[in-house]
């Protein structure tokens, strides 16, 4: 149990690391006048192979 509980917890500290990074992105875009929508899905995929299954 105290597995799955740490494990949780690793997936719950990815997924904000992952949306921070995002919106970092997308503010970035902005301001730099780049495609936002692109950077957004960058961003969300930056860990991608991070992930364990």
């Amino acid at each position: 149990m105290e597995y799955l509980v740490k494990a949780q917890d690793y997936l719950k500290s990815k997924i904000k690391d992952t949306y921070r990074v995002t919106i970092i992105g997308k503010e970035i875009a902005k301001k730099e006048g780049l495609n936002v929508e692109d950077l957004m899905i960058a961003c969300l995929l930056h860990d991608v192979s991070d992930f364990e299954c």
